[in-house]
Order: structure tokens, then C-alpha cells, then sequence
């Protein structure tokens, strides 16, 4: 076998690696083929693909190739962290990107993500799922899992991962079984709009197992902030509001 042929294999062992997580197996079939490959390449990609799974800063400085600022460092983490979380940041603080980067983490180390995200337009949505599916081209082959579905607002891939986006309003992303719901810009669009989405989605959220609400906005005085606090009651130990550091 030769050099070519061991990474190919490689990357198909990686590939049961991700199955495996899908399954919440603690195995994966591959393993016993590692003693025909080279031994240190395939050690290495294990140690990597754990350090990359425990340490999100860590695999975006490496395979990323990008580097977080603090406040987005800060908001990646919490949004791991917490079940539900107000992100409330000025224009140009990244925010956007700093929920790609969550997402992108979320895509290639956690299983059974059904995200769904909504902005104030479709085409925000598409705009945004767009630059989650070009940093996640970039990555190396093994470290990531194999793409199922690869449109324009829909990804789904091979460990159980799918992000689906829309714009907010009744009946946006309502016919997917969600359990991460991400809306940005709220403030944004309409009283109206807003309301009639949360009504129309969120109880699907929340009635998931690990369900996860994130909502973006960049003013504090606004009457759809006060209107999730309120109304979807999230005064709790999981919730938080981000304004910075």
C-alpha cells in the first residue's frame, strides 16, 4: 500500500469515526485497519480530531485559520455553554461570524444538530449558510464529515448534522425538526413578523431533547428582546444575555 492509498484509507477511517458518533457508538470499526497504515500520521489525526473537539479556539486557529477576538470568543463559548442566550452586540463586532464559527464546531464535533437560523430576509439566510459551507469546504477532509446535502439554505451531512435557513416569519424552517434555533437581527424586522415566528417554531424547539435558542440583536431598547424575556419566560440558570466585554 502505498503512501497515497494509506491517507485515502485514512480518510475512510475517519469517516467511521464520524458514523460512530452518530450512533453514540464508543468504537468504530476502522480501528484494527490502523495497524496497516502509518501508525503516526493516524495517531496524530486521533489526538487532533479530540483537541479540536474539546478546544474550539484551538481547531479555529488551526483549521479555521482565523482569529477570534475576545468578544467572539466570549460568544462562541456561551452559546455552547447555555441553552438560551441573547447576543447583544453593535454592528461590525463579528457577530455573524462568530455564529458560523459556533456552527461550524457544532457541524464537524457534535451530533444530532438540527439548527435551524433565521434573519430578516431569505436571502440573508442563504448569504449566511453560504459562508458556513465555504469555510467548511476549506477544512481538511478527514476532520470534517461527509456531506448528504449541500443546497442552498439546506446542509445536512453524514453524522446526523443539518442547518436549514429562512427568513423570519410564520412559517419559517416550520416543517423541520429542529433543535437549535438561531434568529439574528431580530430587531430588525417587524413586531408582527416576529411574534408570529416564535409562535410558530419555538414550541417545536423546545419541546427537543438539548434544545438551544440564540437570538441576535444590536440594541438593548427594543420590544422584541422584551418579548422573548417575557413571554418565552427565560429567566433561569441556562439563560443569559451577552452585551460585551
Amino acid at each position: 500500500m502505498n503512501d497515497k492509498e494509506k491517507r485515502e484509507k485514512l480518510d475512510e477511517i475517519f469517516k467511521d469515526i464520524h458514523f460512530c458518533r452518530n450512533k453514540n457508538l464508543s468504537t468504530f470499526n476502522g480501528t484494527t485497519q490502523l495497524v496497516d497504515l502509518d501508525l503516526g500520521l493516524a495517531s496524530y489525526r486521533l489526538r487532533e480530531f479530540q483537541r479540536c473537539t474539546d478546544d474550539i479556539e484551538y481547531f479555529v486557529s488551526e483549521y479555521v485559520n482565523f482569529d477570534l477576538y475576545g468578544e467572539q470568543i466570549c460568544m462562541v463559548k456561551l452559546c455552547q455553554q447555555f441553552k438560551h442566550i441573547g447576543i447583544c452586540l453593535d454592528e461590525g463586532k463579528g457577530t455573524s461570524l462568530g455564529l458560523v464559527i459556533y456552527l461550524l464546531h457544532e457541524a464537524c464535533f457534535r451530533t444530532h444538530k438540527k439548527i435551524g437560523y433565521m434573519s430578516q430576509t431569505y436571502s440573508d439566510s442563504v448569504r449566511f449558510i453560504g459562508v458556513f459551507k465555504q469555510l467548511f469546504e476549506a477544512l481538511p477532509k478527514w476532520l470534517k464529515p461527509s456531506v448528504v446535502k449541500w443546497h442552498m439554505n439546506n446542509v445536512i451531512l453524514y453524522n446526523g448534522f443539518s442547518i436549514v435557513g429562512d427568513g423570519i416569519k410564520c412559517d419559517g424552517c416550520h416543517s423541520y425538526a429542529l433543535n437549535t434555533l438561531i434568529m439574528e437581527d431580530i430587531d430588525r424586522v417587524s413586531e408582527h413578523n416576529f411574534q408570529e415566528a416564535m409562535n410558530g417554531i419555538y414550541p417545536i424547539v423546545l419541546s427537543t431533547k438539548d434544545h438551544r435558542f440564540i437570538y441576535t440583536y444590536s440594541h438593548e431598547s427594543m420590544n422584541n428582546s422584551d418579548f422573548i424575556s417575557e413571554g418565552y419566560n427565560l429567566h433561569d440558570n441556562n439563560c443569559i444575555i451577552y452585551k460585551g466585554v
